[in-house]
């Protein structure tokens, strides 16, 4: 009858998902933004709606976490998880957010490949994220495994195996 009361949420894993999926859209959206630089103000200011949503998923977790007593991972990692993943976004949005403070013109080569670069490190659906190996652009370093099934028999993720480069 106690456990009834006590609040416990399952609900983590669905936001750290939906935070996993937007930081992938952000980084997909600074990727366009490199590669085809014509309205970069445009483009900034839709990186800039994504990490907004990021922030709001990053805020939810927090509710949640202040108001769950039992949770399914230990406190702080749930926190680190969620505070990172809202990092990389951050810094994403002030990548675009630089380009058209200092009107850039054009990104330079090295800006595109970093981006390009950026996006099989994180894996995503869409994301550019290939066939184990290097990059589409040659660049070694990151390696995206095959996915594997989950828990249960559940799709997963694809795993990224990073290397020193």
């Amino acid at each position: 009858m106690l456990f009834g009361l006590i609040p416990r949420e399952e609900a983590f894993f669905e936001l750290f998902k939906k935070a996993a999926h937007n930081m992938i859209e952000g980084s997909r959206l600074l990727k366009v933004m490199m590669e085809d630089f014509r309205s970069p103000i445009e483009q900034a200011r839709e990186i800039k709606d994504v990490e907004h949503v990021g922030d709001g998923i990053t805020h939810d977790i927090a509710r949640r976490l202040n108001k769950t007593f039992i949770t399914p991972i230990d406190r702080e990692d749930i926190h680190d998880l969620a505070s990172a993943l809202d990092d990389i976004l951050d810094v994403t949005e002030a990548i675009a957010d630089r380009f058209v403070l200092y009107k850039v013109t054009q990104p330079t080569e090295m800006a595109v490949k970093l981006a390009d670069d950026s996006s099989p490190g994180i894996c995503g659906r869409g994301a550019g994220c290939g066939p184990p190996g290097p990059s589409a652009s040659g660049a070694e370093g990151m390696q995206c495994a095959s996915e594997q099934p989950g828990e249960r028999g559940r799709p997963s993720l694809p795993r990224c195996d990073f290397r020193p480069l």
